[in-house]
């Protein structure tokens, strides 16, 4: 379920902070492509390419049904993972309670 209340990227942090877990949505698809300097991330149709130093971070959100959130809240200084988060967050692929 899509958050109620927009979550926007400088929002994430504080969101995170309130939750040791974030979930994967049942039965949702994710997918990661490695390329030389990028990493893409399909979930649901939708695509985002983030630096390659995100690799490992992106594995586990595909991988893994749950991921803790200091794990995430690490890879926060870009900016462009702070949007997608807030994306697949916003839009209820991934999830805390």
């Amino acid at each position: 379920m899509p958050l109620d209340e927009p979550l926007e990227e400088h929002q994430v942090m504080d969101f995170l902070s309130d939750y040791p877990l974030l979930h994967k949505a049942g039965g949702l698809r994710s997918l990661y492509l490695e390329q030389q300097d990028a990493v893409i991330l399909a979930v649901e149709g939708h695509s985002f390419c983030l630096p390659i130093n995100h690799l490992e971070t992106v594995k586990l959100l595909c991988d893994e049904q749950s991921i803790a959130t200091h794990v995430l809240a690490m890879n926060t200084s870009c900016l462009l993972f702070r949007q997608t988060l807030a994306t697949l967050i916003k839009e209820g692929y991934w999830f805390a309670d």
